[in-house]
């Protein structure tokens, strides 16, 4: 869901699970300090510095998010909720368990030492996942549900 090339192929998808008379559903994550990103070799980005949790312990950190990567975070799901709806999905689950997810990361209080309007309180470390199921509704309307 990075960009518009991937949206005819999903649509196809889409319309293939539709045949069945069942609801199509996507699901859009970014992994945060589990995600070494040893492929592209970007810095992974966290609520918090800290070290990259993998299975392998791979020598890596990632770097605590500022307040514009929070802002393209967002972006980039807005875009994406956007390519799904264009694509024909019913369902878009916003990924945040299992410790492993953004949101989840900025929930937990292992994962996120921010003292600004994202960290402490619960009702701030909740900040950025209403702010993507908010700004999701807005885009995706009453035609398709979000799910957490």
């Amino acid at each position: 869901m990075w960009d518009d090339d991937g949206v005819p192929m999903l649509a196809k998808m889409s319309d293939a699970i539709h045949e069945f008379d069942t609801l199509a559903g996507i699901q859009l994550a970014y992994s945060g300090v589990n995600g070494p990103n040893l492929y592209s070799r970007e810095v992974p980005m966290a609520p918090s510095a800290m070290p990259v949790r993998t299975v392998f312990n791979d020598p890596l950190s990632a770097r605590a998010m500022s307040k514009r990567d929070i802002r393209d975070l967002r972006r980039w799901h807005r875009n994406a909720f956007k390519r799904a709806k264009t694509a024909g999905f019913d369902l878009v689950c916003l990924y945040g368990a299992h410790g492993f997810g953004i949101i989840q990361h900025f929930l937990s209080r292992a994962t996120n030492q921010r003292s600004d309007e994202y960290g402490g309180s619960l009702e701030n470390r909740s900040r950025l996942m209403r702010e993507l199921v908010a700004e999701g509704r807005d885009v995706i309307g009453d035609k398709c549900a979000i799910t957490l």
